[in-house]
């Protein structure tokens, strides 16, 4: 088998490379092979094709987010990568016919979605602090509420969050499974500028600062719900299917464990 990789010079087989996964029980590359292996037999039993356009936007999606603006380049890149343009067209026909599933999904699916999960969807953005004394921590909210200091200068001085302190506490965005429960219930109840905790974390103590809190409207998620439904679908028939991964080994017979047996 040709070189998948070479590394200071050393080729690595495709075989190779998939040995090494194997062995770590990395196969993400042969879930997406399935899943695309799904979806293009699903569509053929249910009659859903794609029309030489869609292929060709996607195509030129492809040639946009790669910034192969001229078609010299998009020449190099395939030469490059060893493709020809059958494989291409082959792979833009995949990606046509998962948009055309995913673009099935319909508004009241979309809509139910939201209804049944609406505040997994909110969004708060948060400063915190994290320290491993009590007293301290409400030392620290004590400063905060009679703004002795900013909470930019007290996480610097005492945060112990290596991520954030030198960001002034900066967390960012985080939705309601990224904190734990009071944290969350605190976070999300509280309007932009106030401070909540301290609460106790494991072995630290954790006071946070809300900058904004986002309620979004159906419209500001329909995105992201149509593809949430759209993984779960692809995910539900990969379960469903009878997916064979062939043996890499050198032997060509199976092994006759039947000595370990006598």
């Amino acid at each position: 088998m040709s070189e998948f990789l070479k590394v200071d010079g050393a080729e690595i087989s495709l075989k190779t490379a998939l040995q090494w996964a194997a062995v770590l029980n990395d196969d993400e590359f042969i879930e997406k092979t399935a899943q695309n292996a799904i979806i293009v037999q699903y569509c053929a039993e249910n009659g859903i094709s794609a029309s030489d356009e869609e292929i060709q936007n996607v195509f030129s999606e492809l040639r946009y987010s790669d910034e192969l603006e001229k078609a010299g380049e998009t020449k190099s890149w395939m030469a490059e990568n060893g493709l020809d343009n059958a494989a291409v067209a082959n792979m833009c026909e995949i990606m046509a016919l998962r948009n055309k599933v995913r673009e099935a999904i319909t508004d009241e699916e979309i809509k139910e979605e939201f209804v049944e999960e609406q505040s997994t969807y909110d969004v708060a953005e948060i400063y915190s602090i994290s320290v491993d004394d009590e007293d301290l921590a409400n030392e620290i909210v004590s400063q905060l509420e009679d703004e002795e200091d900013s909470f930019y200068n007290l996480a610097v001085e005492h945060s112990i969050d290596e991520d954030t302190y030198l960001k002034g506490g900066y967390v960012g965005e985080v939705r309601r499974n990224d904190l734990r429960a009071e944290a969350e219930a605190g976070v999300f109840a509280a309007s932009g500028g106030d401070i909540v905790g301290p609460i106790k974390e494991d072995d630290q103590f954790t006071v946070y600062k809300v900058l904004r809190v986002i309620n979004p409207e159906l419209d500001d998620v329909k995105d992201v719900i149509r593809d949430r439904i759209f993984e779960e679908f692809t995910e539900g028939l990969t379960g469903t299917a009878i997916i064979e991964v062939m043996p890499l080994g050198t032997r060509q017979e199976p092994v006759d464990d039947s000595d370990d047996e006598e």
